[in-house]
C-alpha cells in the first residue's frame, strides 16, 4: 500500500493474506498477485517491477510461526519491559520514570506518570481532541478550567487536601507546587532517608490518586466527597499498601494516623 500504491489500487482482495498471495509448484514458490486487471501503465509496471523483485528476495521456512517480543534480547514478554519501552520512548519526560514505587499499585503508579505528562482526560484535553463538552469548568469549584494543574494543585478542593495531608506526615503546609511533575520531584529535595522518601512518594501518589477519584465520583456520580473524606482515604490506602507491598508489614495503625514512624521507616 505504501510502497507501491498503483499495484495495491488495482489489488482484487487488499486484504489477503500473505499465503493467498503465493502458490507452492512442485518444490519451489511462486507468487500469484491477482489483479482486477494487468498493469496498463509505465509506471505500473515499474511498480510491478519492483514489487517482484522484492518478493523474489523472500525466503520462507517450514518452521511453525512463534510470537517473539522484539524489545528484548531473549525475545521474551514481560509487562517490565513494555514499561521500560514505554519510558525509553517517551521524549516529554525524563529518560527514567524515577518515581515508579513498588509500593504503589501498578494502575496508580501508571496514572501517576500520565499526570506528570499531562496526559489525563480532564475537560481542557478531552476538548482539545475534539470531544464536545458543555463546558470545561472544574465540577468542583465551579470557577476556573479544568486543566490538569488545577485539578491536582489549585482547585480550592485539591488545596484544602494537600494542606491535611502534609500537615499529617510532618512538612511544611505552605509548600508550593509549580506542576504535577514538581510535586512528585519535590521529594527529592526534602531531607530524609530513602526509604522515607519513598513513602512520602506512595503518599503523593495516594493523594493524587484520591483526588481523581472524588473529582470522577462527582462528575458522573454527582457524588460530592468531602476533603477530610478523601484525607481518611488517603491514609487508609496508604497504610494498606504499604503494609502489604513492603517490608513494613507490622507496621501499627495508630501510629500511622499520627505518623509517628520515622523510627521504622529511618
Amino acid at each position: 500500500m505504501n510502497r507501491f500504491p498503483a499495484i495495491f489500487n488495482i489489488a482484487s482482495n487488499k486484504k489477503a493474506f500473505v499465503a493467498e498471495n503465493f502458490v507452492k509448484y512442485r518444490n519451489e514458490l511462486q507468487w500469484n498477485i491477482r489483479c482486477s486487471r494487468p498493469p496498463n501503465c509505465e509506471s505500473e509496471w515499474a511498480q510491478w517491477s519492483g514489487l517482484m523483485k522484492v518478493l523474489y528476495e523472500v525466503k520462507f521456512r517450514d518452521d511453525e510461526d512463534v510470537w517473539t517480543w522484539k524489545s528484548d534480547e531473549n525475545n521474551n514478554f514481560s509487562v517490565a519491559e513494555i514499561r521500560d519501552q514505554i519510558i525509553r520512548q517517551s521524549a516529554e519526560i525524563e529518560d527514567e520514570w524515577r518515581y515508579w514505587n513498588r509500593w504503589v499499585p501498578p494502575k496508580v503508579n501508571l496514572f501517576s506518570w500520565r499526570i506528570a505528562m499531562g496526559r489525563i482526560p480532564v475537560k481542557t484535553e478531552l476538548i482539545k481532541r475534539g470531544v464536545q463538552l458543555q463546558n470545561q469548568v472544574c465540577c468542583r469549584c465551579d470557577a476556573y478550567d479544568e486543566s490538569v494543574g488545577h485539578l491536582v494543585l489549585s482547585c480550592t478542593m485539591s488545596k484544602s487536601i494537600w494542606w491535611n495531608i502534609l500537615a499529617w506526615v510532618k512538612l511544611p503546609v505552605s509548600t508550593q507546587f509549580g506542576s504535577s511533575k514538581e510535586l512528585l520531584k519535590q521529594v527529592d529535595s526534602w531531607k530524609g532517608s530513602k526509604v522515607w522518601k519513598k513513602v512520602i512518594n506512595l503518599i503523593l501518589q495516594t493523594t493524587i490518586w484520591h483526588i481523581w477519584k472524588a473529582r470522577n465520583e462527582h462528575e458522573f456520580k454527582g457524588i460530592r466527597v468531602s476533603g477530610s473524606k478523601v484525607v481518611e482515604e488517603i491514609k487508609a490506602d496508604s497504610f494498606i499498601w504499604l503494609k502489604s507491598r513492603s517490608k513494613f508489614e507490622n507496621i501499627n495503625w495508630v501510629r500511622w494516623m499520627d505518623f509517628n514512624v520515622r523510627d521504622i521507616i529511618h
